[in-house]
């Protein structure tokens, strides 16, 4: 995965969680074991917490952490950009 891909994707989760939802592997576009780990990243870079791997999956609620918080804030712009190529998409 690109670091821009990754980097969208990192926001699109982050800013679901912020309105309360754990998107799917589904919504993301991800392996089951794709979403395992990025979720498990996301958990030790520090940007989501709550959450608790068990055998090969995570239970709890995920809420952001300070830093996540930070994140979604300073790339705001990724936001627009999302919605732009939605309207390009329809």
């Amino acid at each position: 995965m690109y670091e821009a891909d990754r980097k969208k994707m990192k926001y699109v989760f982050l800013n679901k969680v912020d309105h309360g939802n754990t998107p799917s592997p589904q919504e993301l576009d991800l392996t089951y074991n794709e979403h395992f780990y990025f979720m498990k990243t996301l958990k030790v870079d520090g940007y989501i917490q709550g959450v608790y791997a068990v055998i090969s999956e995570f239970v709890g609620i995920c809420r952001l952490t300070e830093k996540g918080v930070r994140y979604l804030e300073l790339n705001s712009n990724l936001r627009k950009s999302f919605k732009a190529a939605k309207v390009i998409r329809e």
